[in-house]
Order: C-alpha cells, then structure tokens, then sequence
C-alpha cells in the first residue's frame, strides 16, 4: 500500500484530535521492544563499560529511527 493511500485515515485521524495520540501511543509499542533488546544485548555482553555506552547509542538511535518513521508516516 503507497504512502498516499493512507493520507486520508491521517486526514481522520487528525480532524477527531486523535492523530498525536495514536503517534505517541505508536512510538510508545515500537521504542519499549528496540530498547529492551538492546538492553538484553547489553546485559548478555557482560554490561561493562562499553556495553553501557552501545546501549545509550543504540538507544538513542531507536529513537531517532521511530522519531523520523513517526514523521514521515
């Protein structure tokens, strides 16, 4: 299904006010998962001073990931 195709469930969405919430919601499910395994990744990888720092990139990189993905869809 093309990007256009949805522009009117958006279109909905955003005239009931429920646009931002649906997003939230939506990068609330997606971000708990990425971060959770990258934290398990960290934790199996014996959670030294390295691994805390791939945890707070990969993390923020989620984030930047599920920020721009919200963005754009």
């Amino acid at each position: 299904m093309e990007l256009m195709d949805l522009n009117w469930v958006r279109l909905v969405l955003d005239s009931l006010g429920l646009w931002p919430t649906l997003g939230l919601i939506a990068l609330i499910f997606l971000g708990i998962p990425i971060v959770a395994g990258l934290f398990v990744a960290m934790v199996s990888s014996g959670m030294d001073r390295s691994g805390w720092a791939g945890f707070a990139v990969g993390a923020v990189a989620a984030l930047i990931v599920i920020g721009i993905a919200y963005a754009v869809f």
